[in-house]
């Protein structure tokens, strides 16, 4: 073996040592001093997230905290808003009762003064050719037509303010019927209409009572007196109904607006 080789060897063998001995020497020190750092690089990592995280949840939270006051500024202004909206909406309410009341009572007055006198007009007519007729010396009627101009003038002074308030009190409620009670506005419109029925059944029985006034002086109906007389006692019947009923209705406007306060005190109470 020459020396070069034997060098060679050497070297080698003294690497091979060298490598093991580090080797060893890592295995055995290296390991634990491995894991301190990197313990230590992971601690620093932690603890970096960790404060990172804290900032992002201090944040978040102020983030938060702004939104909530916000909002309940917010609701508490709305709700400010909606409770004037309400306020103003319940007075409309109320407001729109006691109107309707104040029409009920100016139209139950007109209609009052109108069936009076409808009545009144008719049982005249009526009185003044049955007393003629039940006279034992009645030999034929006197003529009516003076009567019957005076009452065709004046008549119509009676109709038109008791039609123009009803008419005024169905429109008005027309108008506020989308904001009152249901029951409520049933019950108007049955007003309404009951007492719109009385106009045109005074209004038709003083047409027609005029018009026997002339048929039974000069017959065009071939109408005989006393056919003409019944129909006579039948319009005063008729209006005499009708008076009576607004005569009650006049009698109970309190009774009316009791109700109506009744229904007041009920809608504030909502």
């Amino acid at each position: 073996m020459s020396q070069e080789l034997i060098e060679i060897i050497k070297y080698t063998i003294s690497a091979l040592i060298g490598a093991g001995v580090s080797l060893a020497a890592v295995a055995k020190f290296g390991k634990s001093l491995f894991f301190k750092h990197l313990d230590h690089k992971y601690a620093e990592t932690l603890a970096r997230r960790k404060n990172e995280l804290q900032s992002e949840l201090e944040e978040t939270k102020n983030k938060l905290n702004r939104s909530l006051q916000q909002d309940v500024t917010r609701y508490k202004a709305e709700l400010e808003v909606l409770s004037g909206q309400r306020a103003r909406f319940l007075e409309l309410k109320i407001d729109s009762v006691l109107e309707l009341n104040k029409r009920y009572v100016l139209v139950i007055k007109k209609l009052r003064e109108f069936t009076d006198v409808t009545h009144n007009y008719i049982e005249e007519a009526a009185g003044y050719f049955i007393d003629q007729f039940e006279d034992p010396n009645f030999t034929g009627f006197s003529d009516y037509k003076v009567f019957r101009s005076i009452k065709e003038e004046h008549w119509p002074k009676f109709l038109e303010p008791a039609e123009s308030s009803i008419e005024q009190y169905e429109e008005y409620l027309a108008l506020k019927m989308p904001i009152l009670q249901e029951d409520f506005t049933i019950t108007e419109l049955m007003h309404v209409e009951s007492l719109r029925e009385t106009l045109e059944v005074c209004s038709s029985a003083f047409y027609r009572s005029m018009g026997i006034t002339y048929e039974i002086i000069e017959p065009e109906e071939n109408m005989t007196t006393k056919q003409c007389l019944d129909e006579f006692k039948e319009k005063v019947v008729i209006t005499k109904k009708e008076k009576e009923k607004i005569d009650s209705l006049y009698k109970g406007l309190l009774k009316k607006a009791k109700a109506s306060g009744k229904l007041i005190e009920f809608m504030l109470k909502e």
